[in-house]
């Protein structure tokens, strides 16, 4: 088996963000980190947050800083990360595109305690930067330039210090002076050698500074005084000019300003009424906003909280400080202040938001007034906690149910691929209409200014304004059915009805076309024409539109009467027509319209559904519109619509826009009040799904100002039933008890005519230390048309159920250690078998036939036979590596595929000789764990597919994303990202992306300088897994190195396209 893995939607979490001037001077722009992956973000006019780059880096970002040069314009990026080098980053307006400046090697790979990479700070004026290990190792390296401006690096400068750890680091604004870098550092010297536990108690956290002599060249550990034992991050002040200087230190309940030369300043961060005692106050993130004379810096609490600490100073003197609450968002990793007035908070679980500062006046009133206005929120889904594939919606393809979120900001979203299609208004029609245009006053005019809708046999104008009204006097035929209507360049408008012959290009029967030109007089002259070229097709042509290509050339698209789009290249000067490429769009043939999407023209297809092909990022993406059917449609532009476009469908006309460019999903949530843990769905009522969510007990449920978790050890939980369709609650069971929710099952009993629900729960749970009261197990039975759920009875349990299935009639749980198969009771539940020789822990549960998959917590799969005659289960297989199991999915009677919590893929098989002993043995495997070595069973699993994804994969699903296509293994993972492993259905593909694949690792290494294949190896060598996300990057290459890659495979540049685009067409 080999599969190649493509990513359908990258992580939508973000776990750092920097803010500056990286592609042009003034335009204020973010970078962000989402875990391997560098994206630009840039707000546009309005507001909206739009995608300007995004660069897979197959490596972990660590961290990322900004910085330029004194009298620079422009700010560079500086990358820690798991390839042990540091990296020095450009924007490149031009290749859009970032840009490698320097790579320095300094460590090994790997995210290691001891290798700098986790922590990064910078010289405000850009003279120096320092990059440090979590333990013992920091570098500094000195920034300058050259003759010809260009940026050089140092050798780096060692600031080391054994047995030490660094909470956080920052480099302070020291003006033109010698660079200070700032850390929090805590030496556990004695702690090793105290084998009584007192040195870590007494541990003393300290404030170290480091300088850097920029004249000897060497740096010098200036001072180090004792600190808050409770403090966890630094924030600098402006200094040299701009403030006083100096550092706040962040630590529990308090904030403390620190001088270079050690006066300090305390104060005491404001608390929620509402917040327990026991709870302290934590700054997570901040950020410093500096203008002239003025400066403020943000901090935010681990509850979302956001405070504004200011400085009462004179010169370099603080006299106070003061800290005041400013208003509450949702807690962030990193949070931007932007000089337009804006703030970026890029959330910790959730949408990502922009909000724009707002000066109001204060009233005394029980809930005090916001000082910030959300204006755009980025949808991200991490983390996925559970995703499940089915058409409930009986669509053309299915649709993604996935679980994200934690606490009162948790949602289900429905996933449909394709753009989000708004729409902007309906109104209905009098009757229904065959056709719809927009036009504008004049060719220099920025908006439309009339809507021209065309019946069987008359024509309605409207003219758009502040609303759309039907108008008489447009100089247009209203008696009559209208075939065209066009702006010409002398700014007339000619319409185009079947009793008159003034068209700009009329077809002939023949197939030909008579071309019109506008001359000197407002006359139409027929033009000479000229055969350049042909194709012959096989089906008749419905539409056709010839566009301008991401690539610089021409592109005609033709829409076949059999739903297929074809795309052929078009020479400009001969008309030769080449590299023709088909995608079937949908059982109506494609009429095709040119509009525009993010700045550029853009083709929209309308077929059984609407697609629309744009230039993403440099390549022609077509991609499915979620929405329904329309029949024609033309661009529309407006002062509160300037991309959209009008459409008619039934007898309505609709003004729709697309909701952002670039998105892979399209999602509709359902808002949850705990965390999910589990979705189900019920095949008989297959409207309805079930949902299982848990979290700690909370006093509110509200999603802005969030909710202040209670104690730990207190659990709120709830079974909730949903209406996908109507995304609705149709019933919801709090669960009482001090219960945490876990796991669940549908379970057709032997003697029931209907499935129930068990729903496993934990009654007292904590983590640290992990202990709990025990456990449960509720049995519920669904109320008519499966709406609403009834108590029947509830099992008690000496441990924690962690997964439940359906087997043979009976429910299979697994209980700590031990699997347990109960049969229904009266009154509870009837324990019928068990097995309890598991290693850890059962984390995953799965069955086909009398074999149980049991997915260990710590020690990976291990196969169970059930042998009915003796009511027992005996271990027949194991695997030979340890794997702590997040995810798992049963592909046949010996194939399992799984995930760990370190960002593996792998599929397991059990050898066929190897399953057919089992099968052949009469005992049913009841002695074979007895012939094992070193406590194993007897037969050991092959691992057919190895493969690091990066990220920790939480759910796995096996389906089709399109009509007829291929089976697929979809992916989710904690950080909000969809992936696909496709099952290659020929050796000449195999062998076709596997030399690709070589080629991309040789011509365009990674951007952070981690080895591509050291990458997708981290844990175990990647095994018959081709990575899609690299050969994809082709498209990115410069033309030259296209044709040179394109070469050795004996293909052209265009042919390996292709190759790339059909792949894909047949996965979504």
């Amino acid at each position: 088996m080999y599969l190649y893995n493509l990513t359908l939607s990258r992580a939508s979490a973000i776990t750092s963000a920097i803010y500056g001037n990286f592609s042009a001077p003034k335009l204020q722009e973010i970078i962000v980190s989402r875990g391997k992956v560098l994206e630009l973000l840039r707000p546009d006019e309005n507001g909206r947050m739009q995608t300007i780059c995004s660069t897979e880096v197959f490596g972990l970002i660590r961290a990322i800083q900004p910085f330029r040069f004194p009298g620079a314009q422009q700010d560079y990026v500086i990358c820690g990360s798991d390839s042990g080098r540091i990296i020095i980053l450009q924007f490149s307006k031009e290749k859009n595109a970032f840009v490698k400046i320097h790579q320095e090697t300094f460590g090994k790979s790997g995210a290691r305690r001891i290798v700098p990479g986790e922590h990064l700070a910078v010289d405000p004026k850009g003279r120096a930067c320092l990059i440090g290990a979590l333990e013992k190792q920091k570098f500094v390296y000195v920034l300058n330039r050259d003759n010809e401006a260009r940026l050089t690096i140092s050798s780096p400068l060692e600031a080391h210090r054994g047995q030490t750890l660094v909470y956080s680091v920052v480099g302070l604004d020291m003006g033109f002076d010698n660079p200070i870098f700032a850390a929090i550092e805590l030496d556990y010297t004695d702690v090793d050698q105290d084998p009584t536990g007192e040195a870590a108690s007494e541990a003393q956290k300290h404030l170290t500074l480091y300088e850097l002599d920029l004249g000897l060249n060497h740096v010098v550990r200036k001072q180090s005084d004792p600190i808050d034992n409770g403090a966890n991050m630094l924030v600098p002040i402006p200094g040299g000019g701009d403030g006083p200087g100096g550092v706040i230190v962040c630590a529990e309940n308090f904030v403390i300003y620190r001088a270079v030369e050690g006066r300090e300043l305390r104060a005491v961060i404001p608390r929620r009424s509402s917040l327990p005692g026991e709870k302290s106050v934590l700054i997570v993130s901040a950020a410093t906003h500096k203008q002239k004379n003025l400066f403020f810096v943000l901090l935010q609490s681990e509850y979302g909280d956001l405070y504004k600490l200011t400085l009462d100073y004179e010169g370099e003197i603080v006299r106070d400080m003061h800290v005041k609450y400013f208003d509450t968002i949702p807690p962030a990793s990193s949070i931007c202040v932007m000089r337009k007035g804006f703030l970026f908070a890029a959330s910790e679980l959730g949408d990502h938001a922009l909000y724009q500062f707002q000066a109001r006046r204060v009233f005394f009133d029980p809930r005090p007034l916001t000082n910030l206005d959300p204006i755009d929120s980025l949808e991200s889904l991490a983390p996925i906690l559970d995703l499940k594939l089915a058409n409930l919606a009986n669509e053309e393809i299915p649709q993604l149910y996935a679980a994200c979120g934690r606490g009162c900001r948790s949602s289900l979203r429905v996933l449909r691929p394709g753009l989000g299609i708004a729409e902007m208004a309906v109104s209905p029609l009098p009757g229904n209409p065959t056709a719809v245009w927009t036009v504008r006053r004049s060719q220099a005019a920025e908006y439309d200014a009339y809507i021209v809708v065309s019946f069987a046999n008359a024509t309605l104008v409207m003219s758009i304004g502040e609303t759309v009204e039907e108008v008489s006097d447009s100089g247009l035929a209203g008696g009559l059915a209208t075939l065209g209507v066009q702006l010409l360049a002398d700014d007339s408008l000619l319409q185009v009805h079947a009793g008159g012959l003034r068209h700009v290009a009329l077809a002939l029967a023949g197939g030909d076309l008579l071309l019109f030109e506008l001359n000197a007089q407002g006359q139409l002259v027929e033009s000479e024409k000229r055969p350049l070229g042909g194709e012959a097709l096989g089906a008749a042509p419905e539409s056709l539109l010839l566009a301008a290509s991401p690539g610089g050339g021409l592109t005609l698209a033709v829409g076949l009467a059999t739903g297929l789009l074809l795309r052929t290249e078009v020479d400009p000067v001969t008309g030769a027509l080449s590299d023709t490429r088909s995608r079937f769009l949908g059982t109506r043939a494609p009429r095709l319209f040119r509009v525009a999407l993010g700045g550029a023209p853009a083709m929209l297809a309308l077929s059984s559904r609407p697609w629309l092909g744009y230039a993403d990022q440099g390549r022609f993406a077509l991609v499915p519109g979620s929405h329904a059917a329309l029949d024609w449609a033309a661009p529309f532009a407006s002062e509160q619509c300037p991309e959209g476009f009008v459409a008619v469908a039934g007898g309505q006309l609709r003004v729709l826009a697309v909701e952002r460019l670039g998105q892979r999903f399209d999602q509709r949530a359902v808002r949850l009040r705990y965390t999910p843990r589990e979705l189900l769905i019920h095949p008989d009522h297959k409207f309805h799904a079930v949902g299982l969510e848990a979290g700690e007990e909370s006093a509110a449920a509200l999603d802005q100002v969030g909710c202040p978790t209670g104690l730990p050890g207190r659990w709120g939980s709830c079974v909730r039933v949903v209406d996908p369709l109507a995304l609705a609650t149709t019933d919801c069971v709090e669960l009482g008890g001090n219960e945490a929710a876990l796991c669940a099952a549908l379970v057709g009993f032997e003697g029931e005519d209907a499935l129930v629900l068990a729903v496993g729960v934990a009654r007292g749970l904590s983590f640290y230390p992990k202990q709990s009261e025990g456990g449960a197990i509720h049995i519920y039975r669904f109320g008519p048309g499966g709406r609403a759920l009834e108590l029947v009875h509830t099992t008690p349990l000496d441990d924690i159920p962690r997964a439940m299935v359906a087997f043979r009639g009976r429910l299979l749980a697994g209980v700590g250690a031990s699997v347990r198969l109960y049969d229904l009771g009266k009154k509870r539940l009837l324990r019928k078998s068990e097995y309890r020789k598991l290693p850890t822990a059962v984390a995953k549960l799965a069955v086909n036939g009398n074999r149980v998959y049991v997915g260990d917590a710590s020690q990976s799969f291990l196969y169970l036979k059930y042998k009915k005659s003796d009511n027992s289960f005996y271990v027949f297989a194991d695997d030979t590596v340890p794997r702590s199991i997040t995810a798992a999915l049963n592909l046949d009677y010996d194939t399992m595929a799984g995930a760990d919590r370190f960002g593996n893929l792998h599929i397991s098989r059990l050898p066929p000789e190897l399953s057919a002993q089992v099968e052949e043995d009469p005992t049913g495997g009841k002695f074979a764990g007895q012939s094992g070595v070193l406590g194993g069973a007897s037969n050991k699993l092959d691992s057919i597919i190895n493969f690091h994804v990066g990220e920790t994969v939480t759910a796995l699903q096996r389906g089709t994303l399109q009509p007829g296509g291929r089976e697929v293994l979809i992916y989710s993972t904690i950080l909000g990202g969809l992936g696909t492993l496709f099952p290659f259905a020929s050796r000449e593909d195999l062998d076709f992306f596997q030399h690709l694949e070589l080629h991309m690792r040789a011509e365009a290494p990674p951007l952070l300088g981690r080895d591509h294949l050291a990458f997708r190896s981290a844990y175990f060598p990647v095994k018959s897994v081709v990575d899609g996300d690299i050969c994809e990057q082709f498209a990115q290459l410069p033309i030259d190195k296209q044709r040179q890659i394109a070469s050795e495979l004996d293909r052209s540049p265009g042919e390996v396209l292709k190759k790339l685009e059909d792949v894909r067409n047949r996965i979504i």
